[in-house]
């Protein structure tokens, strides 16, 4: 593939994305409430199963993260708010939000 020919496709590849990237910005709740259906099972697993694995990588990585900080301080007072952030209760919650999501959507 020559230069100009490459430059043409990519050209026109981000002038499609601008363009849909606008028409999802206008459109984008109509779509999700013509294609979601809150009380079907297939949409309530997968629904579960993203928010399993978007806090389960949350929990790892801050858990990871203040233990990293920890190692690397030498300030007690850094290390005590590093704790106090660590035991934030967002955490706990974070853990505890897919079953609040199927107890929502079974009612």
């Amino acid at each position: 593939m020559n230069t100009t020919l490459k430059r043409t496709v990519y050209l026109g590849i981000a002038v499609l994305s601008v363009i849909l990237f606008i028409v999802g910005s206008f459109y984008d709740l109509p779509i999700a409430q013509a294609v979601y259906r809150p009380n079907n099972p297939a949409a309530l697993v997968f629904t579960v199963i993203g928010y399993y694995v978007f806090f389960g990588a949350f929990e790892i990585m801050t858990g990871t993260l203040c233990k990293q900080l920890l190692n690397l301080t030498k300030s007690k007072a850094k290390r005590i708010l590093i704790l106090i952030v660590e035991r934030f209760p967002v955490r706990d919650f974070a853990a505890d939000y897919p079953i609040l999501i199927i107890f929502k959507h079974s009612r």
